[in-house]
């Protein structure tokens, strides 16, 4: 293999590992609460707790929105909506 081409395997492999990194991260950190995977900013809420809670499918999980909520009327929400869950799973 040529030096030339070497380098361009290398520059490549650094690049998709740098992307994959960085999407990773950008999927942790902004990932909104509400969906499935929870992430670690649903969690700080504080000692007061939540107004509301949502329960339910997909519809739930897609249709209530708590940033939305929080703002227009200052209710501290946590959507815990599923997607593909019947509602007996929901209960």
């Amino acid at each position: 293999m040529a030096p030339n081409a070497l380098k361009k395997a290398v520059r490549a492999i650094l690049f998709v590992l740098l992307l994959a990194a960085g999407v990773s991260y950008a999927g942790r950190r902004f990932l909104p609460c509400g969906t499935e995977a929870l992430s670690g900013t649903c969690y700080q809420q504080g000692a007061d707790g939540y107004d509301v809670l949502f329960a339910g499918n997909s519809l739930v999980m897609h249709a209530v929105l708590p940033l939305e909520l929080y703002e227009e009327y200052g209710f501290w929400s946590y959507n815990l909506g599923t997607g593909g869950q019947s509602l007996p799973e929901s209960k």
